[in-house]
Order: structure tokens, then sequence, then C-alpha cells
């Protein structure tokens, strides 16, 4: 069933959006679906987070393998897709993304009128508790490496421009549970900056990847 966006013709993204969300339907086992435009300075023209259907005969491991084939395929949007219980288990968690990116208002396919994601249902001040404790654990596990001189100051360079290197890795990690919903524990910074750049093109630019 189609809601919101999907529902008004004179949308300006409109016919984009449901051309995406009917391929989608047509390989996916989805329980909803939702449009939101980007939080940070845009890459595209917003963001489209995929929910998985708790009746999928496939592994979500498998699912996202095939679905990113096409994702990759439009470039115009980017693409958040979360299996049904963990994001049972994030909203629990109280996880931002999912808060500000899947409101009813967002909310463009939906398999049954159960929604995956209750906004009204969360307790504000529980979320920013929450949120706060896991961006200063991340916060933490920098200052911990930023604190750490003594590569410095005995000229064991290399060891030092690793650490710089984790530093800016747990920066990205935070960042982009916040902006992606997800982490990507990638070891290199191109590839945390190539997934960043899906959802914030400043922060997905912040080094030339060619020099």
């Amino acid at each position: 069933m189609y809601h919101n966006i999907l529902t008004q013709k004179e949308y300006p993204q409109h016919s984009q959006i449901k051309k995406v969300v009917k391929l989608l339907l047509e390989f996916i086992a989805i329980d909803t679906i939702y449009f939101s435009k980007h939080f940070e300075q845009p890459s595209n023209i917003g963001i489209i987070t995929v929910i998985l259907s708790k009746s999928s005969p496939h592994f979500y491991e498998d699912v996202c393998e095939y679905a990113w084939k096409i994702f990759k395929s439009h470039p115009e949007f980017s693409f958040a897709i979360f299996d049904n219980r963990w994001v049972k288990l994030e909203l629990k968690r109280c996880n931002p993304f999912l808060i500000m990116n899947c409101s009813e208002s967002q909310l463009v396919y939906g398999a049954t009128n159960h929604k995956s994601v209750n906004v009204k249902k969360i307790n504000i001040k529980q979320l920013i508790k929450k949120t706060g404790k896991r961006f200063q654990i991340y916060t933490s596990s920098c200052n911990v490496i930023d604190r750490d001189l003594r590569y410095y100051r005995s000229n064991h360079f290399l060891m030092a421009a690793y650490n710089m290197h984790q530093q800016f890795r747990y920066l990205f990690i935070s960042v982009s549970w916040f902006l992606s919903g997800e982490w990507s524990f990638d070891q290199s910074l191109k590839e945390q900056q190539s997934h960043l750049r899906m959802f914030s093109s400043l922060l997905g630019n912040t080094f030339d990847s060619e020099k």
C-alpha cells in the first residue's frame, strides 16, 4: 500500500521515488519503505530506507548483497536497508537515524497497516540519554588514541600515523551511525568516506583519497 508522497503526484520527486519503490518490491520481500531528506549537506535527492519483511525467505546478508546491485543503479538516492528484528532492537537503543528518517510522514510504502517504526512510542528523555552514552563511547575511543603521544616523542612515525588513522576511523564510525543508521567497520578511511558520501557530501570528502 502506497502512502504520503507516493499518493501525491504533484510531489517533486514522485515519479523517481515510485519507480525505485516498484523495482524494490518486485525483487525483495519488504515490510516498509521510507523516503526522507538528508539531515546533513545533501549528496543527492534523499534517503530511501528499506525494512525487510519478517516473512522474507532469505537471510539478511543475502538480500543486502543482491539489493546493493539495485541501489548502485540509482545514485540519485542514498539507501539504507535493515532487518525487521534488528530495527526493533535498535529502537530500544534509540537509534537516532530510525527516529529521524522513519516517521509516519516519511512512510511511502507499507505491506500492512502495521508500522515497523512507531516514533510516537519513543521516550525522548531516554533517547537523549542513550544516544549521548553511545556517542560518549566513540568519543572516548578517539580521545584515548589522541592522548597517546609517546610515538611522536620517540620518532616512531609509522605508529604515530597509525594512531591518527584510527582516530579518524572511530570518528567516521560514530558519524556513520548517526547519518546512516549503521556502522562501517572498514579499516580503510577511503571506504569509510565512500560510505559517508552517500549521506553527506561534505563529510564524504574530508580527504582526497587520490593523494
